[in-house]
């Protein structure tokens, strides 16, 4: 058996009365590809953020090519070899993708140098990025990721670590990925791949550790466990299955998108399709990072608000979605802000949860209220009633199973899948009749995926209209019962789930 390149033995951290990690080990060989896997809240960021010295471990001990070492900075872990993409990307937007390369690995020599030398490891690595002097705020989510692991190859590691690398990503970007993945590994770079995706872990990853409620489950080669096998593991019992879907009899239009040419965003997106959403319908957005889906969205949402008659709106009461008989007189609302919007009973969850979805330095009861429509059900006079806010937060804690069950902890000490089940069960709770939802499961683990899609479906079969974009195909296909395609500003007509496939929705993307 050779050195391990990184060993981590009996690794504990708490926080106060939270036991983060508890004797956790892992052991990675080198030139391999392992897996770091458990559901959110496991203690997987805990255990990375120690690799990389962001975290002191109370106890346990570091072992780097089998010699002892204490990791006390993310500098020290760059000099020893360790190199890290995480989840949420650290790019400076208004600078271009050399500029920001240069930043971090602090270059100081000409960045035509540098440019050359970029070119060299991108041709090594195949990776593919083009016009290295575009910004960073124009590339989509795949680029923005392949940026990172270019800086960080330019740093030679000889360990990388990815975190989530693949939630934002199409198929054919994966497939591209995991090509880079192996030539890495060949090249002598041991890999620790974070995820959720376990047929993508079973198709790039040799071996992995399971993590449960910061205590170490196991080692395993993936080769002789099946899918269930791991994802019960990583959770600690069988996993629901998603929720067949009912059919809806005579579904209603409730909200329509009317193209009339040109709609100017921050981006210039031409819409060719009206788009429709129907009562007890889910309609799925696929579609790669940065063609429009988000300046959509917006526009739906009423975050941006332009053309009155460009969105109709059909006000039915909850009641009457679900009755075969019932009508509603439209109004055109293109003209209206998001307030009013939500008012009417259109919500919007956008894909951010830190910032936008959620402000980090508040705690759960201060996001419950922010995150209310209509802010008269809990205010008089002028005044919060403090107590109806706080249950309406134990309402959605307990409901969606939000764990550790505290409304006065700040959002930022959540972790993402938890924090993702309070944004998507705030809006639920308040019985939308339309759901604009962005990346639903974004980083999110297995469990709580089904769970949240479990609930998307159970707000479908009381007859709202739910509007869905994500570039997760399995995700769309799962709960989806009709899918557009949006490419380069260009959205397609919404076509039935059974007349669609996977290859075919992908083709769409990149056609």
């Amino acid at each position: 058996m050779k050195t391990p390149l990184l060993e981590l033995k009996n690794i504990t951290k708490a926080y106060g009365n939270l036991i983060a990690n508890k004797d956790i080990n892992l052991s990675i060989q080198p030139n391999s590809i392992h897996a770091l896997l458990g559901e959110n809240g496991a203690g997987k960021s805990t255990l990375v953020n120690t690799v990389y010295g962001i975290v002191s471990p109370d106890s346990g001990e570091i072992y780097w090519q089998g010699k002892k070492v204490e990791i006390n900075s993310p500098i020290i872990a760059r000099n020893l070899g360790v190199g890290i993409v995480f989840q949420h990307f650290a790019l400076f937007p208004s600078l271009s993708i050399l500029e920001n390369i240069a930043l971090g690995i602090g270059y100081t020599d000409k960045l035509s140098t540098l440019q050359k030398e970029v070119e060299e490891i991108m041709a090594k690595y195949r990776v593919q990025i083009t016009n290295l002097q575009r910004p960073i705020g124009h590339l989509s989510a795949g680029e923005k990721q392949r940026v990172e692991i270019v800086r960080c190859l330019m740093q030679k590691p000889k360990l990388l670590i990815l975190d989530e690398p693949t939630s934002v990503l199409t198929p054919l970007e994966t497939a591209n990925l995991f090509e880079t993945l192996e030539v890495l590994r060949k090249s002598g770079c041991a890999i620790l791949f974070i995820g959720h995706k376990l047929n993508e872990i079973k198709a790039v990853c040799e071996t992995a550790t399971i993590i449960r409620k910061g205590e170490w489950v196991g080692d395993y080669q993936l080769s002789q466990v099946r899918t269930d096998e791991i994802a019960e593991l990583m959770v600690g019992n069988t996993l629901p299955a998603v929720s067949n879907r009912k059919p809806t009899k005579n579904p209603k239009v409730i909200f329509q998108f009317n193209h009339n040419g040109n709609i100017d965003f921050e981006a210039t997106a031409s819409y060719s399709e009206n788009l429709q959403l129907k009562s007890g319908t889910i309609t799925g957005l696929a579609g790669i990072a940065g063609n429009g889906q988000d300046q959509l969205m917006s526009y739906l949402s009423g975050e941006t608000s332009g053309n009155k008659e460009s969105i109709e709106y059909y006000d039915f009461s909850l009641q009457e979605l679900t009755s075969e008989s019932a009508t509603a007189v439209s109004e055109f609302i293109g003209h209206l802000g998001i307030v009013v919007r939500n008012k009417k009973g259109v919500l919007y969850v956008p894909t951010e949860r830190l910032g936008r979805s959620s402000l980090t330095q508040m705690n759960l009861i201060e996001n419950a209220f922010l995150g209310i429509a209509d802010k008269s059900q809990v205010c008089q006079g002028g005044l919060i009633d403090y107590k109806k806010v706080k249950q309406f937060s134990e309402d959605i804690i307990q409901e969606y199973d939000v764990q550790p069950p505290r409304s006065e902890a700040l959002a930022s000490s959540f972790s993402g899948g938890n924090l993702q089940k309070y944004i998507v069960g705030r809006a639920i709770l308040q019985n939308p009749k339309v759901l604009l939802i962005s990346n639903p499961t974004w980083g999110v683990d297995i469990s709580a995926a089904t769970f949240i899609r479990n609930r998307l479906i159970e707000l479908r079969d009381l007859g709202m209209a739910i509007f869905v974009a994500s570039e997760d195909l399995d995700e769309m296909f799962a709960i989806c019962d009709e899918i557009a395609v949006i490419k380069q500003g260009k959205l397609s007509k919404a076509e039935k789930v059974e007349e669609l496939t996977i290859e075919k929705v992908g083709m769409m993307m990149m056609a």
